[in-house]
């Protein structure tokens, strides 16, 4: 949506807004007179008002600023102020990056966990070593790993808060820098997770070997593969969550399909100690295109989930009349086995009821034959082509 920017600080609190740093690049896009409907946006009350200028910083604009002063004298009368501009700024073309490490006397920070995790980061930009010399509940105290060196910080808890206030912080080392590089510097898997985590957040496929690379580039520190796994799931962790937490959530999200797509179909299996083990669910969408527009043939298949628990996705698709792919069910299984399979078509045979010339697509797996054999057993069930090679 379009903006009204009349100097730097709007700049600055719109990028605050979108949690991205000011020290970026942006585009910005000048509106013309004539764009009366994005005017009427920024501006629904009245699109002829006159706006306070943006400082756009061109050679130009501040030829004609100096020269309109120096024709004035001292008068203000004779300054005149210029063009009114209203801009557009495009979320896309904003660069977010990592704000910067700020680590002063009087700085406050959410919690104990959140300030250790910003010293290791000013450390390791500074290419200095840390020690913990007092931690508590209350307290926080670090100093430089050179015993004889006076850089230390003090923090301490403020009252009924999980707030920690930095009350003391002498920036400055009195060890010699050969003292202080001459130090082994080590990076924790904890510390890199939490330094690259940011690049998990678009869906990036970033490899232990890439992180070790790109932290040897930006910290100087050298780590082993072993380390760079371990980092490397961490910063997973921290973006998207624990996979305990995801499955102890699944009840929710089938409960939230029901309720924003009613007629959606889900279930869920567990053990006899309430421990998970299948979930099968199809959307209402889905179904009502099936019955209704799709031809009558199925091609179902499992693969593998990569994670701490493995397991296996069940896939159900058909194809449109454009010949593209349509989904009907998805399910998620310990493995494929007899058991698993006959559940899942069992929850696909209460989804779609009996349909005639029904023809299941497949590979050639027992378990896959067996249960439709149990399950839908008046359907045809050929094997895939790719399979009979």
């Amino acid at each position: 949506m379009p903006v009204e920017i009349s100097d730097d600080d709007d700049v600055v609190i719109l990028l605050r807004q979108k949690n991205v740093d000011p020290l970026v690049c942006i585009t910005v896009s000048e509106i013309g007179q004539s764009d009366r409907q994005l005017q009427q946006q920024c501006f629904p009350e009245s699109s002829n008002q006159q706006h306070h200028p943006i400082n756009l910083y061109n050679e130009a604009r501040d030829n004609e600023k100096s020269e309109d002063v120096q024709g004035a004298g001292n008068s203000n009368e004779g300054l005149v102020r210029a063009t009114s501009v209203m801009c557009s700024i495009n979320d896309v073309e904003v660069a977010s990056r990592a704000m910067p490490i700020m680590i002063a006397n009087g700085e406050v920070f959410d919690s104990k966990k959140e300030l250790h995790s910003q010293l290791r980061r000013y450390a390791a930009a500074n290419r200095f070593n840390l020690k913990v010399w007092k931690s508590d509940t209350s307290r926080f105290e670090v100093r430089c790993a050179v015993r004889e060196c006076k850089w230390r910080l003090h923090a301490f808890k403020v009252t009924n808060t999980d707030f920690f206030w930095i009350t003391r912080f002498d920036d400055k080392h009195s060890c010699s820098m050969e003292k202080r590089f001459s130090w082994n510097r080590k990076a924790s898997a904890q510390f890199i997770g939490e330094h690259i985590k940011e690049k998990f957040r678009d869906g990036r496929i970033y490899r232990p070997k890439q992180i070790i690379r790109d932290i040897q580039n930006e910290l100087g520190i050298t780590v082993n593969y072993h380390k760079g796994y371990r980092a490397k799931h961490i910063a997973m962790e921290e973006v998207h969550g624990s996979f305990e937490v995801s499955f102890s959530m699944l009840p929710y999200y089938c409960h939230m399909l029901e309720e924003t797509n009613p007629g959606t179909i889900t279930n869920i299996k567990t053990d006899d100690e309430n421990r998970f083990m299948y979930v099968f669910f199809s959307i209402k969408a889905c179904i009502d295109g099936f019955n209704a527009a799709i031809r009558p043939v199925i091609t179902i298949n499992a693969t593998f989930l990569k994670g701490s628990y493995g397991g296996i996705l069940f896939v159900v698709v058909c194809q449109d009349g454009n010949d593209q792919i349509f989904p009907l069910a998805f399910g998620v299984a310990d493995s494929e086995n007899d058991a698993s399979w006959s559940w899942f078509l069992s929850r696909l045979h209460d989804t779609i009821g009996d349909v005639e010339d029904l023809i299941f697509v497949s590979d050639r797996k027992n378990s896959i034959v067996k249960a439709i054999a149990t399950v839908f057993p008046n359907a045809y069930h050929g094997a895939c082509f790719m399979h009979l090679e």
